[in-house]
């Protein structure tokens, strides 16, 4: 009987998580009206918390309708709106911003780019690390990941 009562409690609680587990472990479903999911066949995860860390994966400028705008400023200010979004839904905010790294497809970007950064961050800023590279988005012409501490924030 107790071997009966236990197979029923574990099927109970396997068609549970394969119901509802997408709402157990939801996460945003879109960030300024970009979808967040990462398409399965991509080997990583959008965030990671590791005690007071919380790491973020690069980030693009893409728009709600999936457009990138042009210039670096507008591509810089929306990648930032983007990771800030990201953020809020760990209940952070770019004030919790410790680290950076910003990926540039064009050297000549990055005094339009550091003016455009400098606009959503107050000292003490970020430690941060400018890398020109190419880019796997072509019409990007930024990427950023930062990692935050989430200490402050309890």
């Amino acid at each position: 009987m107790l071997v009966l009562v236990l197979v029923l409690v574990l099927v109970l609680v396997l068609v549970l998580v394969l119901v509802l587990g997408p709402a157990i472990v939801s996460v945003p479903q879109s960030i300024l009206g970009v979808p967040m999911s990462i398409p399965a066949n991509l080997p990583f995860s959008k965030v990671r918390r590791v005690g007071d860390l919380v790491f973020l994966s690069g980030e693009l400028p893409i728009g709600p309708t999936g457009e990138i705008p042009a210039g670096i400023g507008p591509q810089t200010d929306l990648t930032l709106a983007r990771i800030a979004a990201t953020l809020a839904g760990e209940g952070l905010g770019l004030s919790h911003v410790v680290q950076a790294t910003v990926y540039l497809r064009h050297a000549e970007d990055f005094a339009a780019f550091n003016a455009a950064y400098a606009g959503h961050f107050a000292a003490p800023f970020p430690t941060r690390t400018t890398v020109v590279a190419a880019l796997a988005l072509a019409p990007a012409d930024v990427e950023i990941t930062v990692v935050a501490d989430a200490s402050s924030a309890r």
